[in-house]
């Protein structure tokens, strides 16, 4: 399971199984998400974070505008989303060009 965390503030948190980065680049972002969702595993990669894998956000922070979250999402996931966060746009973008 791949866990996607975006946050009002334009970043992004990648969470797995023993790995988690927060991420600024959302094209990075996506690359790194891509080969983990293929089957190459995280856990020799630099930058794994305690702070980034602890990141839980409550109920009333989703919803009040604090964070979205994805689980195992793919280029369809976003092809709706009209919510306006620039990196979730982005991220969406990035990886569809990197799964084509």
């Amino acid at each position: 399971m791949i866990t996607l965390i975006f946050d009002n503030g334009g970043g992004l948190t990648l969470q797995t199984a023993g790995y988690a980065h927060r991420y600024d680049d959302m094209a990075q972002a996506a690359s790194d998400y891509n080969q983990i969702d293929r089957g190459q595993s995280p856990l020799d990669w630099d930058g794994n974070d305690a702070d980034a894998a602890a990141l839980a956000p409550t109920w009333d922070e989703v919803r009040n505008g604090g964070y979205s979250i994805y689980i195992d999402a793919n280029v369809g996931d976003f092809a709706d989303y009209d919510g306006g966060w620039a990196n979730i746009i982005n991220f969406a973008d990035a990886l569809s060009e990197v799964q084509s």
